[in-house]
């Protein structure tokens, strides 16, 4: 699955709305056996921080690390 855009309106900026669509759209793509690539500047950055530990449990407990790749 590659994750190329991802946006939410202006009234839900700050909201931790993103967050929620990332961790569903993780959770789906577990549950189906795909991996990601995180082409969206977000999911990318959100995924770096999860690795860094800078990232809330949330979104880690949906993923393990490995299922968003890196394209080559």
């Amino acid at each position: 699955m590659i994750a190329d855009h991802t946006a939410v309106p202006d009234s839900f900026r700050g909201s931790g709305a993103g967050l929620a669509m990332l961790t569903q759209f993780v959770a789906d793509a577990r549950a189906e056996g795909f991996k990601i690539m995180p082409l969206c500047p977000f999911v990318n950055a959100t995924w770096k921080s999860i690795l860094n530990g800078r990232m809330c449990s949330r979104l880690e407990s949906a993923g393990e690390s490995g299922e968003i790749v890196k394209i080559p």
